[in-house]
């Protein structure tokens, strides 16, 4: 593999961005872009980190309902990933991100009490 993925989480007000490390064994927070109004722009900022860190792929979190089902926000990250890909020189692919906050939560807490 030897290259990174950034990850997005597409939010109304600000988009969350992720970056695995080079052997795509742990992604770490990275930075927050304050959505400006414009989807140009915001894709422009996330399309230069994906430059900066050369990565080959990006993943976006796809916030289905916890049935699997679509709702808004689901249909606008499926949209959103769709224009990315057609901006990006690299794959863009969604990810059923339900339940993410819990595990995380929950790996937290193991390795705490250890």
């Amino acid at each position: 593999m030897g290259t990174r993925v950034v990850g997005i989480d597409l939010g109304k007000r600000r988009i969350g961005v992720s970056v695995s490390d080079s052997q795509r064994v742990l992604a770490t927070p990275y930075s927050v872009i304050t959505r400006s109004g414009d989807t140009s722009a915001d894709r422009r900022a996330i399309a230069a980190l994906v430059s900066e860190f050369g990565a080959g792929l990006v993943v976006v979190g796809l916030p289905l309902t916890l049935a699997g089902d679509r709702g808004p926000a689901a249909s606008a990250a499926v949209a959103e990933a769709s224009a990315l890909e057609t901006e990006l020189d690299v794959p863009v692919v969604l990810h059923d991100e339900r339940l993410t906050t819990v595990e995380a939560d929950r790996r937290r807490r193991l390795d705490i009490s250890a």
